[in-house]
């Protein structure tokens, strides 16, 4: 799974498509970058109560506003 989750404590960039299963790695899309670095939350499973945008991450639909980000991964 790869996309982008509304929680309410904001919106996250995710994914789980790696090799340390099951972790879903997130990034918080509103999160200042300190030392061209992004704080990465790990999680054991999605939270309850989010709208998921679910999406190719190597390429990303146009319409969504979170493409600085994605060009830093």
């Amino acid at each position: 799974m790869r996309g982008i989750i509304h929680i309410k404590s904001g919106s996250y960039l995710f994914r789980d498509d790696h090799g340390y299963s099951p972790i879903i790695f997130a990034w918080d899309i509103h999160a200042p970058i300190e030392n061209d670095r992004v704080v990465c939350s790990k999680w054991g499973k999605l939270p309850k109560r989010y709208i998921a945008e679910f999406f190719n991450i190597d390429n990303p639909p146009q319409t969504v506003s979170y493409q600085p980000l994605l060009g830093d991964m």
